[in-house]
């Protein structure tokens, strides 16, 4: 049909939830021409990092409140300058400098991800919740040494992905922006090295554990041997009873963020079951529609 003729001739952008270069599961015997081209990794276990003088970084994510990037960027940025280094983000920023590189929300060119990541020689990832980790991955399977932020659930996830007595110079945590700065200063004048791990973990592998992590909180949620444990912690009744609910609303945003996951790859069957039931115009349009929802953006 020409729908399929249409899918032939394009690579489908997905969210993160596909390992890259993966068939796309909802386009039938179609699966073998399609392709995730965007936040993927190849699943490997033996990694190479190369640590070298720090020209130029990448702050990958967007502006949005989880994610920071314009706040990460705006901390370090005198630094940046009186370092004479480049900086790439992937999403538009406060700062326009000719130090800093702002590309497009809806850049989906893999050879443009990955020019990038062989170009800059530290990766910085500001997100205070990371979730399933592919971009750190991705930049872990391209060679370059990560900051993301220090949390437990980061810690949980990815404090021992690598082993090694150099472990501590190619994955490192940051707890606030000034921090990163001086992380940064470390790589200055660093002697280049390769420096090569096995991996303990997968992007696979480590998506099931995020997910066994909340599932395992959401069984727990709060049972009555929990709320008289925060009750004896806590004389004062009314700082215990507001203790027991937040603990319960982060229980629920954690619930609520595993369920939109799911959502979102329900969404992807949807769209792409509808385009089935148009013209050959109304199709071409949709197409549009997908690739806008499916595309790496800020909204």
């Amino acid at each position: 049909s020409k729908y399929f003729n249409i899918l032939e001739q394009i690579n489908l952008i997905t969210i993160s939830n596909y390992v890259k270069n993966s068939p796309f599961p909802f386009l039938r015997n179609k699966n073998n021409n399609m392709e995730v081209i965007y936040l993927g990794t190849s699943e490997k276990s033996n990694l190479e990092i190369s640590l070298r003088p720090l020209k130029k970084i990448f702050i990958n994510g967007d502006s949005s409140p989880r994610k920071r990037v314009n706040e990460c960027l705006e901390s370090i940025f005198p630094f940046l300058k009186i370092n004479n280094i480049k900086c790439y983000t992937a999403c538009e920023t406060n700062i326009k400098d000719d130090f800093v590189i702002n590309l497009k929300s809806n850049f989906t060119a893999l050879e443009t991800i990955s020019n990038i990541l062989s170009d800059v020689d530290l990766v910085i990832y500001p997100s205070v919740n990371e979730g399933y980790g592919l971009p750190i991955f991705e930049a872990l399977e391209a060679g370059r040494p990560v900051i993301v932020y220090d949390n437990k659930l980061n810690r949980e996830l990815y404090e021992n992905l690598l082993e090694g007595i150099y472990k501590n110079k190619c994955f490192l945590f940051y707890q606030d922006f000034c921090q990163i700065e001086l992380l940064c200063e470390k790589f200055l004048n660093i002697e280049h090295s390769l420096v090569t791990f096995e991996a303990k973990n997968t992007w696979t592998k480590t998506r099931n554990d995020y997910i066994s992590y909340f599932n395992n909180k959401l069984e727990k949620k709060l049972n009555e041997e929990d709320r008289s444990s925060i009750f004896n912690k806590h004389s004062d009744v009314i700082v215990a009873d507001i203790t027991i609910n937040r603990l319960n609303k982060e229980i629920d945003t954690m619930k609520k963020w595993i369920e939109k996951q799911e959502r979102d790859i329900y969404l992807q069957k949807h769209w792409i079951d509808k385009l089935e039931q148009g013209t050959y115009l109304t199709i071409v349009g949709k197409i549009k529609k997908l690739f806008q929802m499916l595309t790496f953006n800020n909204n």
